[in-house]
């Protein structure tokens, strides 16, 4: 084969984001390397399937399922017969979930109908260049083994530093601390090596769904913390309350069937004369007012 004669497959194969092509029916009939490599599904397992299958089970950013209803970004090419584009959530074949750009677009045939549509989705985490630099710092002792975001250390650093800013620039700045509900009872049902990967999952859908300066680090056991610069208490329940419902809607694959997990998430916003035990009493308290109050849910000091 010459450069004359490549074919329009083998270009798909060989560009960074991920492409599918569907028939009216939402029949897949083709996914490219990108696509396996962003979703964790390779080619086989998805082929052959439909969109409505559910795979990757698309989610807005309020938590709205889109692969079963009218808003499936295909279904909307197909009938509308125009582009279309949208902001998502997939779930990764192993749980968690990655923010992609959608663009969808409709094929027609050599007739001029719209016969299918062909989807162009990319990783859209801000989050992923800040994470590769941490994994660079791995030697330095800052990243959490098991989870590969920050450690205690490194968060603890992060915290004094936010402190010191706020006292300078006053620019204000949020924490987020976050907890997996019935975490114990998952370890006592399904083994330490399962409590693992469930706090794997939930480590990974916190820290592709972050702002790219945003910390995100292991305080401890199930436990979790989000550094949130230029960030006020408002805006922090927005942000806390959309990783709540990203984690809600991932799974963790099982031995027998896949588990659903939730988190709750305490918050409390800095303050100048705060200590770093100070500020982490304050959310821990929220945290565990969360706790009480029926876990999955959200508490900040302003509620």
């Amino acid at each position: 084969m010459n450069d004359k004669t490549i074919s329009h497959e083998l270009l798909l194969e060989n560009i960074s984001d991920g492409v599918y092509y569907t028939d009216r029916d939402r029949k897949i009939l083709y996914w490219n390397k990108a696509a396996e490599q962003i979703s964790g599904y390779s080619a086989a397992e998805v082929v052959g399937s439909h969109c409505w299958d559910n795979i990757l089970s698309h989610v807005d950013s309020n938590g709205r399922s889109l692969c079963l209803t009218e808003f499936c970004p295909l279904v909307k090419a197909v009938n509308t017969e125009h582009p279309v584009q949208v902001e998502a959530f997939l779930r990764h074949k192993d749980g968690y979930r990655v923010p992609v750009m959608i663009k969808t677009m409709p094929v027609r045939g050599g007739d001029g109908k719209v016969c299918g549509a062909v989807e162009i989705f990319s990783d859209n985490s801000a989050s992923l260049s800040m994470y590769s630099k941490i994994l660079q710092l791995e030697q330095r002792s800052v990243v959490d083994e098991l989870t590969g975001i920050s450690n205690r250390r490194h968060v603890e650093y992060s915290i004094e530093a936010q402190l010191d800013f706020l006292r300078r620039e006053a620019v204000p700045f949020t924490i987020l601390m976050i907890d997996i509900d019935e975490f114990k009872k998952i370890n006592d049902s399904y083994g330490h090596n399962y409590g693992d990967k469930v706090i794997k999952v939930v480590a990974e859908c916190l820290k592709l769904n972050v702002r790219v300066y945003d910390i995100v680090g292991r305080w401890g056991g199930d436990e979790m913390i989000i550094v949130a610069p230029n960030l006020d208490s408002e805006q922090a329940v927005l942000l806390a309350e959309r990783l709540r419902m990203l984690v809600e809607r991932s799974i963790v694959p099982g031995p027998d069937k896949p588990l659903t997990v939730t988190v709750t998430i305490g918050v409390a916003q800095a303050k100048s004369d705060d200590t770093i035990d100070v500020l982490i009493g304050r959310v821990d308290k929220m945290l565990y007012a969360g706790k009480r109050a029926g876990k999955n849910r959200v508490i900040d000091e302003i509620v």
